[in-house]
């Protein structure tokens, strides 16, 4: 049963990205609803992360340390969301996703600061205790 947690990220440039209606498939892969927009490009559909634990860590040096990055993905599939912290706390997001039974695909580049990183966090600690 999907679960009605979500996070809607806006960038100051008008982007968004959203996670929502978390399944767990098995020990540490989820399925979310995924939304993501910027300038005329969106996709809406399914979107898998696996090694969430992981993600979940490295966030969390990411808050601290103001530097690394974190690729959120399933292990066999090609699409991902990779957050990446670049200099005084600037955080650049790119997502890719393919849909392969339309035979297509999208990459986008969100930025954003180092505020979201807690919110991040939060709501996939929120996801893996449901």
């Amino acid at each position: 049963m999907k679960s009605s947690t979500h996070l809607k990220i806006t960038t100051s440039d008008g982007g968004i990205l959203q996670l929502s209606n978390p399944f767990k498939y098995c020990k540490d892969t989820f399925e979310f609803d995924l939304k993501v927009s910027s300038g005329g490009f969106s996709y809406i559909g399914n979107f898998l992360i696996s090694n969430i634990f992981q993600n979940i860590l490295e966030l969390k040096d990411m808050n601290e340390t103001l530097s690394g990055s974190t690729t959120l993905k399933e292990s066999f599939m090609d699409s991902f969301i990779k957050l990446e912290m670049l200099e005084l706390g600037h955080l650049n997001i790119e997502v890719f996703v393919t849909d392969l039974a339309k035979d297509n695909s999208i990459r986008v580049f969100l930025d954003s600061d180092q505020t979201i990183l807690k919110e991040l966090i939060e709501f996939f600690e929120l996801v893996i205790s449901k």
